[in-house]
């Protein structure tokens, strides 16, 4: 008993200094590397306390480490937001920024313009020049940005400074990994004097915030390996008060994750894809490299008249391309859907969605992607391969086109 007991003693004294270790969190930088951060967010949208909108957000940031110098990394970061379809085809692509910017090792944000809107978060998470031991605090001050136009249609950054406070929980099994879990949370409080705001704002008009009040909630898993988060879960609250009296509460809880992007030879994957297509003796499907991945471009596919419904004779196409991008299950990919020019430019936008929206579905339905793994998008009319004044040419505007994203 008493041996049990000294041994059991030895094995704590030897193992608990381990989990009292104090840890350094700092960002670390590769040139070259590059990585995607996807992060759907469940938003619910009240007008004077009455929900009037409930969507679902796929926030999708490309980055990538265009140089280093000294402990901070120079990054290019295409941000891309898509909204959910409630139909089953996954989500429709919103709206795209490019952004560039500095970040240190601590976290902190530099080499933005004032009027940028994104990111719309700044300096979180920032860590201190210390180790950090399981359940020790600390706090910083950072910024918020609130674009107030795509909502009020003020163009205007507001930038709104606040301290956010984080807490180190441990380690936690997450998946294969072993994480980091810190927690971060702060409130965030805007008040304008109206008098203020018409004089400096002359051109907001009659209704614009004058009170912000929000709060935010983050579990936080850092990849101490990587030197970047791994996986963040938050929720969040934004309440204005505008000058009419109205009010709007924006609030939800989002999931994200941070997936490695491995290195694509574009020019090699299109010519592989292209003679495989070749030897199947299919003749109306290009692949070409480009910017964004390899694009796999699918030539008078063929839907019912003014539908988008595709005709059974085009499942064909789609069960091919089904076996080429299982091959690379990894990455996340783009339909575009294009029309001929028949009726309005409206009717053709709308057309285009919906088609691009159906191969999503297909591919959903035959568990080749995942939801947040597609995003889709419509031209219309507006990019034409041909002219729509002859067979030929409507056929070569008619098409729908999928990208093996790169990152």
């Amino acid at each position: 008993m008493g041996f049990r007991f000294y041994r059991m003693l030895l094995l704590y004294l030897l193992f608990f200094p381990l989990c009292l270790q104090a840890v350094e969190f700092r960002f670390t930088y590769s040139e070259g590397d590059h990585y995607r951060i996807v992060t759907e967010v469940s938003e619910t949208v009240k007008e004077n306390d009455k929900i009037i909108y409930a969507t679902e957000i796929l926030n999708r940031i490309a980055a990538t480490i265009k140089g280093v110098s000294g402990d901070s990394g120079d990054l290019e970061a295409l941000y891309q937001i898509s909204e959910h379809l409630h139909d089953g085809s996954g989500y429709q692509w919103s709206s795209e920024d490019l952004v560039r910017f500095t970040r240190d090792a601590a976290g902190v944000y530099s080499g933005l313009p004032d009027d940028a809107a994104l990111p719309s978060v700044r300096d979180v998470p920032r860590f201190p020049d210390f180790d950090i031991s399981v359940g020790e605090s600390w706090n910083f001050p950072a910024e918020e940005v609130h674009d107030l136009l795509p909502f009020f249609g003020i163009d205007y950054r507001l930038r709104i400074p606040f301290r956010v406070f984080y807490t180190y929980s441990g380690t936690e099994r997450r998946g294969e990994k072993i994480l980091d879990k810190i927690t971060i949370n702060y409130h965030i409080f805007y008040e304008q004097d109206p008098v203020m705001t018409v004089y400096e704002h002359p051109d907001w008009g009659d209704e614009y915030p004058e009170k912000i009040v929000g709060s935010f909630y983050q579990e936080y898993f850092w990849d101490r390996e990587a030197g970047r988060p791994a996986e963040v879960e938050d929720r969040f609250e934004y309440k204005y008060y505008l000058s009419t009296g109205n009010t709007y509460t924006f609030s939800g809880v989002s999931r994200g994750k941070v997936v490695e992007a491995r290195e694509m030879d574009r020019e090699k994957m299109a010519e592989e894809i292209s003679r495989e297509l070749e030897e199947k003796g299919i003749d109306d499907i290009a692949v070409t490299p480009d910017e964004g991945g390899v694009r796999i471009t699918l030539e008078d596919i063929r839907f019912l008249p003014d539908s988008p419904v595709l005709e059974k004779s085009e499942i064909g196409k789609l069960e091919r391309i089904s076996e080429i991008l299982m091959r690379y299950r990894d990455r996340d990919i783009l339909i575009e859907g294009h029309t001929a020019r028949f009726g309005t430019e409206e009717s053709c936008q709308i057309l285009s969605e919906e088609r691009a929206a159906s191969v999503a579905s297909y591919f959903q339905e035959m568990h080749i992607r995942g939801e947040s793994e597609i995003v889709t998008r419509g031209y219309g009319s507006t990019r034409p391969l041909g002219s729509n004044l002859t067979e030929e040419g409507q056929k070569l505007n008619r098409r729908v086109e999928i990208t093996i994203l790169e990152n």
